[in-house]
């Protein structure tokens, strides 16, 4: 009987130290992107994108947005960043990157002027966020 009194305890302490400790969820709004090119006012594609625009968050170590983005050559991106902790956003082949402050959006503006497949790797969680696959014309 003794020893199931202890268990008891021992499972209402760590539950209470869980309530505790447990680490909280930042103060800051959090907004959804979508990840796809702009569209017109009348939601018909342009028959030119001169600007895609692609979004990604960071938050807790977990990464949201597209995994592949599939754009043909000679066109420019804008790839935007929000994280939860200060990082930095580098896209493999074009040796281009983005400072990230903790909270606050960074974009990246990138004209795709070489066709292959190119990684865009945060360099604090040494994880690849997205594969961008760039077509030739």
């Amino acid at each position: 009987m003794r020893n199931f009194i202890y268990a008891i305890l021992a499972i209402i302490s760590l539950i209470a130290l869980w309530f505790f400790m447990a680490p909280s969820a930042p103060q800051t709004s959090v907004v959804a992107f979508v990840a796809t090119p702009d569209l017109t006012t009348n939601n018909e594609p342009k028959a030119a994108i001169e600007t895609a625009d692609y979004h990604w968050q960071i938050q807790a170590g977990k990464i949201i947005g597209p995994q592949q983005v599939e754009v043909p050559q000679n066109e420019t991106l804008l790839l935007s960043f929000i994280s939860d902790v200060p990082d930095e956003v580098h896209l493999h082949g074009y040796e281009q990157a983005v400072q990230i402050n903790a909270n606050e959006p960074a974009t990246l503006r990138v004209r795709l002027e070489h066709s292959g497949r190119f990684e865009l790797e945060t360099h604090r969680l040494h994880r690849v966020i997205s594969v961008l696959e760039v077509e030739p014309r």
